[in-house]
Order: structure tokens, then sequence, then C-alpha cells
């Protein structure tokens, strides 16, 4: 199963969900994100509370790339 969380225009709202679901969730279980206005980066206070709870992010590169790929995929939706 997946789970989708969106944001608009923010540094680390979004990251907090994403990486505490797919930190607990079963497997097979999956969450992604986006956001309409990304900030292109992630606010290190949001990493913080993460990493003191041993919960990975994954994040950096791997955000943007999959925030452009919803995106692309949403626009062809719209599209259709």
């Amino acid at each position: 199963m997946n789970m989708l969380f969106l944001y608009t225009g923010n540094s680390c709202r979004l990251i907090l969900p994403k990486a505490t679901f797919n930190h607990l969730a079963p497997a097979g279980w999956k969450a992604m994100s986006a956001g309409s206005k990304p900030a292109g980066q992630v606010h290190p206070r949001s990493l913080a509370p993460l990493a003191r709870e041993g919960i990975p992010t994954g994040v950096i590169g791997a955000w943007r790339t999959r925030h452009t790929q919803l995106e692309q995929t949403l626009k062809s939706m719209r599209r259709s």
C-alpha cells in the first residue's frame, strides 16, 4: 500500500510524517511525498528529531528526484 503526503511551500513538515511512516509501517507499505512549491532543500531542524530517534530519511538528492517525478505524473493525469 502507498501513502502520499502533500504539502505546499515547506522545507520541514513534509519529511517528518513521511520518514516516520516509512520507519514504522508494516512490510509492503510505503510513503511518498510531494509539495507544490518545494523549498529545494530539507530544513536541518526537521532532520534533527528524526536522527535523534534513529529514523532514516533517505533525503537530499532522492527528495528532489521524487518530487519531480510525482509532479510530472500529476501533470500528465490532469491532461487526461
